[in-house]
């Protein structure tokens, strides 16, 4: 097992498997590598398939009010944390 210490947080190498120590959490490296894969391939495959609509609707969703915006931030947040508790 081999130890790694770098701007606070210990990287550990353990069963093959890459282990972030963080404020006494161990995060798995590879997880959270796919999640992020996962949401960089949903959110590509609108403006790949639809690019015409996608244009549309950035332009439209940039003229909302800061606090629909922040409301539906918040909303996204607190789905994904829930969705995270659950499964």
């Amino acid at each position: 097992m081999s130890y790694l210490a770098h701007n606070g947080m210990q990287f550990n190498r353990l069963y093959g498997i890459d282990n972030i120590i963080v404020g006494g959490f161990s995060v798995n490296v590879q997880l959270i590598m796919t999640a992020i894969g996962l949401v960089l391939i949903i959110e590509g495959l609108g403006p790949l398939l639809f690019p015409n609509k996608w244009q549309k609707y950035l332009l439209e969703f940039s003229t909302q009010k800061q606090n629909v915006l922040r409301r539906l931030g918040g909303s996204l947040v607190t789905a994904g944390i829930v969705l995270l508790i659950i499964f």
